[in-house]
C-alpha cells in the first residue's frame, strides 16, 4: 500500500500534500486524515490547551478520501515539535490510532504531526494540531507600582514563564474595601488617574493591590500588599532658587510640588554645592547634607541656608528630593540645578612675612634700596575682586613715613633710603570692603647691603 509518498510546504503552519505516483490529485490538510486531542480546551486560534502534568492522548483517523487512496493505519505515524517521528501506542481500528504523552509538561507545547510513512521511510504529513500546554494563571514573577506625586499611580509587571497565554488585571484600594481598576497602557503595565489612587490616611501605611489573573485553565485572585507611601516619586521641586545673604551664607529656598506638604509623606531633599572652578581654581570641594521636612507640614515653601562659605566666591547648588524611607532608589526627583555668588568681604589677613624677608641693595655710601617681600594670599582668600596689598615705610628716629616705588603681589621695592638710619616697615591686604585686622611687620636696621634669599627671584 507504500504506493507513494508526499511533499510537504509547510509556511506559517500551514502545509499543502502533494501527491506522487499512486495517488490521484492534490490534497489539503485534515482531507486525507484528521488529527485531533482528545479533551483539552480549544484556543481562539485554533489550539487545544492542556494543563500542565496531563495525560494527553492525541487520536488520527483516516478520512474515506485517505481510505480511497489507499493508506493505511500501520503507516501512520505521529511527530512531536522536536521533530521525534514515533509510532502510535495502540491501532483502534482501520481507520484510527492514538498516541498518549504521559505526563505532559510545558516543554511539549507546539505543533504536533500525523504523517503517512513510504517504502523509504519518509514521512509525509497529513494533518496537524497545536497543543498549548501550561499552567493555570501564576503569580507575577515580578511587580512594582509606584504613584507620581500623589497624581498618577504607575504599575509595571513581568510575568512567570507559561505557553498558556494569561491576562493580568490590576486593582488600587482605594477607600476600605472599594477598588478601582489600574487601566493598562500595555500588555505589562497600568496607571490610574487622579482620584483613583490610594488616599492618605494617618496611620495607615499600606494599601492592597488586588491581580485577577485569567486564562483558559483558571482565575485566580492575588493579593499584595502596597506600602504607597513608600513608593510616591517626587517629579521635581519648583521654584528652586539660591540667594546671597552675607559674604559666607548662600540661602537655598525651593517649594514642595504637588501639594505634596498637605499630606504626612516625610521628604528628604539632597542638597549639594561645590565651588565652580575657573582658571585659577581647579579644586570643586563638595559638601552635601540631607534635609528632612516633616510630614503634613502645611507649609509650601522652604529654605536651608549654606553656611561657612569663602567670601566672593561663585557656588553650584545642586538639589534632589525622596520620600523618606523610599523603597527604591531610583524614586529621587530630578536635579535641580542653581548657583549664586557670596557677598565680598575685607580680607581676614594679611600677607605672610617671615623675619629676614628683605634684602638691601647699596646705592652709594649714604642710600640703598630695600626690598621687601612676602607670601601672597591664596586668591579665594582675597574676598573681592578688586584686591591689593598696601605698603608703607616709617623711618623710626624721624617718625617719617616713606612710601615704595614698586608694589607687586609678592614684593615691594623702596629707594633711596638712608643707610644710616633703621626701618619699620608695614604691610595689609586690602579691597573695597576693607582693610585686613592686623598688619604684617618687618624692622631693618642699618645694614648697607644684604644678599636676596636664594627662594626668591625679583
Amino acid at each position: 500500500m507504500r504506493s507513494g509518498t508526499f511533499a510537504l510546504l509547510v509556511a506559517l503552519g500551514v502545509f499543502a500534500v502533494v501527491t506522487e505516483a499512486g495517488i490521484h490529485g492534490s490534497f489539503s490538510p485534515g482531507e486525507l486524515a484528521q488529527i485531533q486531542p482528545e479533551g483539552g480546551i480549544l484556543g481562539n486560534f485554533g489550539e487545544y490547551i492542556f494543563e500542565s502534568g496531563e495525560n494527553i492522548k492525541l487520536i488520527c483517523t483516516l478520512t474515506e478520501a485517505g481510505l480511497s487512496e489507499g493508506l493505511i493505519t500501520s503507516d501512520l505515524r505521529f511527530q512531536f515539535p522536536s521533530g521525534d517521528v514515533v509510532e502510535p501506542n495502540s491501532t483502534w481500528n482501520e481507520t484510527t490510532v492514538s498516541l498518549i504523552i504521559v505526563n505532559a509538561s510545558a516543554n511539549d507545547s507546539g505543533r504536533f504531526y500525523c504523517g503517512n510513512v513510504s517504502d523509504d521511510n519518509n514521512l509525509s504529513m497529513l494533518d496537524t494540531a497545536v497543543l498549548e500546554i501550561g499552567y493555570p494563571p501564576l503569580e507575577l514573577k515580578s511587580w512594582r507600582c509606584w504613584s507620581m506625586q500623589l497624581e498618577l499611580l504607575y504599575c509595571q509587571w513581568s510575568e512567570a514563564e507559561n505557553p498558556v497565554h494569561t491576562d493580568y488585571f490590576f486593582y488600587i484600594q482605594t477607600d476600605g474595601s472599594v477598588t478601582t481598576e489600574c487601566r493598562q497602557t500595555n500588555p505589562n503595565s497600568c496607571e490610574a488617574t487622579k482620584g483613583q489612587t490610594p488616599p492618605y490616611r494617618p496611620g495607615e501605611t499600606e494599601a492592597n493591590i488586588t491581580v485577577r489573573a485569567e486564562n483558559p485553565l483558571g482565575n485566580p485572585v492575588f493579593i499584595y500588599p502596597f506600602e504607597h507611601y513608600r513608593n510616591v516619586k517626587i517629579e521635581e521641586l519648583e521654584n528652586v532658587e539660591v540667594e546671597a545673604v552675607d559674604a559666607e551664607a548662600l540661602d537655598v529656598t525651593w517649594d514642595l510640588p504637588a501639594d505634596l506638604f498637605r499630606f504626612n509623606v516625610s521628604i528628604v531633599h539632597n542638597i549639594q554645592w561645590a565651588i565652580r572652578p575657573n582658571c585659577t581654581r581647579d579644586a570643586r570641594y563638595v559638601s552635601e547634607t540631607n534635609y528632612t521636612i516633616p510630614g503634613h507640614s502645611d507649609q509650601q515653601s522652604w529654605n536651608y541656608t549654606l553656611t561657612g562659605l569663602i567670601p566672593n566666591t561663585i557656588y553650584d547648588v545642586k538639589m534632589k528630593a525622596i520620600v523618606l524611607d523610599a523603597e527604591f532608589p531610583d524614586l529621587w526627583s530630578v536635579t535641580s540645578e542653581v548657583y549664586n555668588q557670596t557677598l565680598p568681604k575685607a580680607p581676614n589677613r594679611s600677607p605672610g612675612m617671615p623675619p629676614g624677608s628683605f634684602y638691601v641693595d647699596r646705592i652709594d655710601d649714604s642710600h640703598r634700596n630695600i626690598y621687601l617681600y612676602w607670601i601672597p594670599l591664596k586668591d579665594w582668600e582675597r574676598n573681592s575682586h578688586d584686591f591689593f596689598y598696601l605698603v608703607e615705610g616709617l623711618e623710626i628716629p624721624t617718625r617719617k613715613r616713606v612710601q615704595p616705588s614698586i608694589v607687586t603681589d609678592t614684593f615691594a621695592v623702596f629707594r633711596s633710603l638712608s643707610t644710616e638710619l633703621p626701618y619699620k616697615f608695614s604691610i595689609v591686604s586690602r579691597n573695597s570692603m576693607g582693610t585686613s585686622p592686623q598688619p604684617s611687620m618687618l624692622h631693618v636696621e642699618e645694614e648697607k647691603y644684604r644678599e636676596p634669599s636664594s627662594a626668591f627671584t625679583f
